[in-house]
């Protein structure tokens, strides 16, 4: 069976501080989803670190399909799309905590439920068989923070438990900032941990207890460089403080969890893998329709005059055979005909002109720092790392900039009035342009206040009311 990985990483594509936890899961049918939307690139995200790229570069070499992301310090909530991935991410207010969601694109049709609760926890759901699957993202408070802090924010993490199904599976997982520690702890922590339990790890245990999970990378032996999650600045002292939890009932589906030291986006974290055998469940892909270069059409007159043939030709010849409907129709009945007579000699028109041809969205990430990513990957824990960090940096700021003149460049060249200038300002700043078109056909429409069965369909999405005291948006 193919396989898929889910997961989630602590730390920032901006200033990393975290961890990758991700979930590996094995499944037979093949997987392919905010309120504010950044849909080509990650123009306005600061500093230029260029650290999405580069997770989403980690992610292909481990084999990742979903990858939480804790500490992203990002604001309010939204979506940064790439070619082949997607971050769904919750922030504040303000520069600090964050959570998000790294997706490949073809896993995007299996989301059935976004849940940003706030910048320290989220929730993203699954279409699953024979369950559903609800995967939490969360990131805890540091030991800089009160006890109250603490408190509240395992309150929240509760609340979202209400909106979880008994039956779903069940996985939360990030930085919990706490040392469970070696020793077992009844069926809920296993015997391989690492360290000694501190007071966090307490109330982390607790937690687990109540809500009936087990701490998956606690479960199996591995070597202490296979279990440590953090090191200190300087690696003076390094730490189990990045968890992935399942619900008990789903223990066996996993079948590994150890953490990859080898990855690297430049943070003191790593990644946390832990291989899930689940199912996903199947899903009927729609049928696509092909999109039309209409752009063509505009420019050339040769395509114009043959399409305008094509077209006038197909409703004459509609029209004469369809005499006699118009004699025995009343109003609203001769508009159902021209309607349809309308409809098939455009239908029948399109077939003249190109098909467009699928663009794929150009970055300011360029292959060479690409490249310089993957020789820093070696560099990692030597002393040449830090200064190869740091030209990554210089060239992130100088590729961007670059991106950006060259697209103020075009814009003046097309003219603001230009449909290519609209798509340039769409790229940098990530809102779509609308249009409206009016047909002559909608004069009978409006003169009779009759609509054909076929513009008159509509879609109603029913939408929960919210309750008092519910923190989920």
């Amino acid at each position: 069976m193919p396989r898929k990985v889910y997961g989630s990483y602590t730390g920032t594509p901006e200033t990393p501080a975290g961890v990758i936890p991700v979930v590996n899961i094995n499944r037979e049918e093949t997987i392919s989803s905010g309120s504010s939307t950044n849909e080509d690139d990650d123009v306005n995200l600061k500093p230029a670190g260029g650290k999405l790229d580069n997770l989403i570069k980690e992610t292909d070499e481990m084999k990742v399909d979903i990858l939480g992301v804790s500490e992203h310090r990002w604001t309010e909530e939204g979506t940064v799309k790439r070619d082949t991935h997607t971050f769904i991410y919750s922030g504040g207010s303000e520069h600090q905590h964050g959570v998000g969601v790294l997706v490949k694109s073809n896993i995007l049709k299996y989301i059935i439920g976004i849940y940003a609760v706030s910048s320290r926890n989220m929730m993203i759901k699954l279409r699953a068989r024979p369950f559903d699957m609800s995967i939490i993202q969360t990131y805890a408070p540091t030991s800089d923070y009160s006890d109250e802090d603490i408190e509240i924010y395992y309150e929240e993490l509760q609340s979202m438990m209400k909106h979880v199904k008994s039956t779903d599976v069940l996985i939360v997982m990030g930085d919990l900032n706490a040392k469970i520690g070696n020793g077992k702890e009844s069926d809920v922590v296993g015997q391989y941990g690492l360290g000694v339990r501190n007071e966090r790890g307490d109330r982390l245990v607790q937690f687990c207890i109540e809500n009936e999970l087990i701490v998956t990378n606690t479960f199996f032996q591995k070597p202490k460089r296979k279990l440590y999650t953090w090191k200190s600045p300087g690696d003076w002292c390094r730490n189990q403080i990045d968890y992935i939890m399942i619900r008990k009932r789903f223990r066996n589906s996993v079948k590994s969890c150890q953490t990859y030291p080898g990855a690297d986006i430049n943070s003191d974290h790593n990644p946390l893998i832990a291989k899930l055998t689940l199912k996903l469940k199947k899903i009927k892909k729609p049928k696509l329709l092909e999109k039309l270069d209409i752009d063509r059409l505009k420019w050339s007159s040769e395509l114009q005059e043959k399409y305008k043939v094509s077209v006038s030709n197909r409703y004459d010849e509609l029209l004469i055979e369809s005499q006699e409907q118009f004699s025995q129709a009343n109003a609203i009945e001769e508009i159902d005909i021209k309607w349809n007579i309308f409809k098939d000699s455009i239908k029948f028109g399109n077939k003249d002109i190109p098909k467009k041809e699928k663009r794929t969205r150009k970055q300011w990430m360029t292959p060479e720092i690409l490249d310089l990513m993957s020789e820093r990957k070696q560099m990692k824990n030597k002393p040449e790392y830090e200064a190869l960090n740091k030209k990554i940096q210089q060239k992130c700021r100088i590729a961007k900039e670059n991106w950006l003149n060259h697209k103020c460049r075009m814009i003046e060249i097309f003219g603001l009035d230009g449909k290519a200038a609209h798509e340039e300002i769409r790229q940098i700043s990530g809102k779509k342009r609308t249009t409206n078109n009016n047909n002559y056909l909608f004069n009978s429409i409006y003169n009779t206040g009759y609509i054909p069965d076929e513009l008159a369909k509509s879609v109603y999405i029913t939408l929960p009311k919210k309750t008092k005291g519910d923190n989920l948006q």
